[in-house]
């Protein structure tokens, strides 16, 4: 099979492509199910090399970071961030890849493609809110509600299960849009809710927040995953963004608005 490719290669008639494969993305419900479905050691070997790295992190921020100082305020910490060295470096950055004849941003074709920028933002914004409740939700329960580690956990479980079931039923879905209606509506109902959480808050009302929070991140992800996927210039698909090695491989067709 490969010499005969090669051989039409070098006959001048290019090989078919591979036909790529049908269904939900691995990335669409999070790093367990693209473990899961890892069907390579190659895949395997991508997530793996993370454990070591960050038990080098680990133990460099134990041995050479102070400790966090609890009185920290809110004006402290905004002037830690330093602002002005955040724009700066956008500044730069921009300037830098404006220059570039092969951008690693493309920041030209991001202004004239509104459309991939806004789903970036709207990714970038449901992203942060997802991720601020996923490393913010046990703390929560285990401070304000008093319970123990073990049980905060559990209280997450859900929301990952539910996570899993919804993104495969979107991935199928042939239309976005209301997808993404679905998704917002999610994420806005279960922000609303954790502000009527406090330390007394019934175990129902904790656990439908936490179903809830994983509906919507089945919901986004995929959706948004799709978006990306159609809205990317054609003329460049092996550097589309937001199409990671596995997501090209696994991915269908965009799907339509």
């Amino acid at each position: 099979m490969e010499g005969s490719a090669a051989l039409r290669t070098e006959a001048g008639v290019r090989p078919e492509p591979t036909p790529q494969r049908s269904g939900p993305r691995p990335e669409d419900i999070g790093f367990g199910r693209r473990f899961l479905a890892a069907t390579s050691f190659g895949s395997v070997l991508t997530f793996l090399v993370n454990v070591p790295l960050a038990v080098v992190g680990i133990a460099a921020i134990l041995a050479w970071l102070p400790a966090d100082d609890q009185r920290v305020r809110v004006a402290r910490a905004w002037h830690e961030l330093d602002p002005p060295g955040l724009v700066l470096f956008a500044a730069a950055l921009t300037a830098h890849e404006l220059r570039a004849r092969t951008p690693f941003l493309d920041v030209r074709m991001l202004a004239r493609n509104r459309a991939l920028t806004t789903t970036y933002v709207r990714f970038c914004i449901t992203m942060l809110i997802t991720y601020g409740f996923i490393y913010g939700w046990t703390p929560w329960l285990e401070q304000s509600a008093g319970l123990s580690a073990a049980d905060a956990g559990l209280l997450l479980v859900p929301s990952f299960a539910v996570a899993v079931v919804v993104s495969a039923l979107a991935a199928w879905h042939r239309r976005i849009w209301p997808l993404l209606v679905a998704g917002a509506t999610a994420l806005a109902a279960g922000s609303a809710g954790l502000l009527l959480l406090t330390g007394r808050s019934p175990l129902w009302l904790l656990l439908a927040v936490s179903v809830v929070f994983g509906a919507q991140n089945g919901l986004n992800v995929v959706t948004n995953q799709a978006a990306m996927y159609g809205q990317a210039p054609r003329t460049r698909p092996a550097r589309r963004p937001g199409c990671s090695a596995p997501s090209c491989t696994w991915a269908r067709s965009p799907l339509p608005a």
